[in-house]
């Protein structure tokens, strides 16, 4: 099992390898000897990656996160924003087992598992041109979180130590 918990994955790239990128920020390829494997991602911001394709013969998929076939992934409470490639900038499902709820993903309303309950607002990054990719007090991510979803639990606390998901007054 792999957990992602309150972490920030920003402005990484990948270069193509036998003419294909996968994953500018996260790439998920676990699966090995017919197992599946479990990625939890919870109150992460993975913003403003690249899945870069720069050959003419070259393509590129999942600029924020590149999930390959039978993974299994529960996504909550995360921000997925400003991602670049050329085939599902934000996430790319190569036929993962996707379970997702109460995120802000880009673009993130036409795909199937995009759960009812997230956004596709702008998350309203404080400074994200100098690399602050904390929330500020407009973003509509406050308190539009869960505390949890599918058996899992969400930190009471985000990675700057703020009350989440649900703080006071918000």
């Amino acid at each position: 099992r792999t957990e992602l918990i309150n972490c920030v994955i920003t402005n990484n790239y990948t270069s193509p390898v036998n003419g294909t990128s996968y994953g500018g920020g996260i790439a998920v390829d676990l699966w090995a000897n017919y197992n599946q494997h479990e990625v939890k991602i919870i109150n992460c911001t993975i913003a403003q990656n690249e899945a870069n394709a720069p050959y003419a013969q070259s393509n590129s998929h999942g600029g924020g996160i590149y999930l390959d076939w039978d993974e299994i992934a529960i996504i909550f409470n995360t921000i997925l924003w400003g991602n670049t490639a050329e085939v599902d900038a934000n996430i790319a499902d190569n036929g993962a087992n996707m379970a997702t709820n109460n995120n802000n993903i880009e673009n993130g309303e036409q795909f199937n598992w995009f759960a009812t309950t997230s956004l596709t607002l702008d998350p309203q990054f404080t400074n994200s041109v100098g690399d602050d990719f904390s929330i500020s007090d407009a973003s509509y991510n406050i308190g539009a979180g869960t505390s949890g979803f599918g058996g899992y639990s969400a930190p009471a606390n985000d990675i700057l130590g703020n009350a989440r998901p649900d703080p006071a007054g918000s």
